[in-house]
């Protein structure tokens, strides 16, 4: 089973976390922690999600799966984000 990787900001840094896990990663800028989940992801054959400031997906992509699984992937995120309420700061 595929693992999502987030990259979320937290507290002026961003964070990099697996669902169900703790943080794999603090770090100052946003494009170094995006640079890490990646790594993460393709050696995981994960899934890779992007957050903006607003908590809100910005990106997001597969490695390793299926091109089928891929797109499950995609529709199953687009209605769970579609569903969600924005974050509270």
């Amino acid at each position: 089973m595929a693992k999502t990787i987030h990259v979320i900001q937290r507290g002026g840094s961003w964070t990099v976390k697996r669902q169900g896990r703790k943080a794999d990663g603090v770090y100052d800028t946003k494009r170094e922690a995006v640079a890490s989940a990646r790594d993460i992801a393709r050696n995981a054959s994960g899934q890779l999600v992007i957050h903006g400031v607003d908590g809100k997906i910005q990106e997001h992509d597969t490695y390793g799966m299926p091109r089928i699984q891929k797109a499950v992937e995609k529709v199953t995120l687009d209605r769970l984000f579609e569903e969600q309420s924005p974050p509270r700061g």
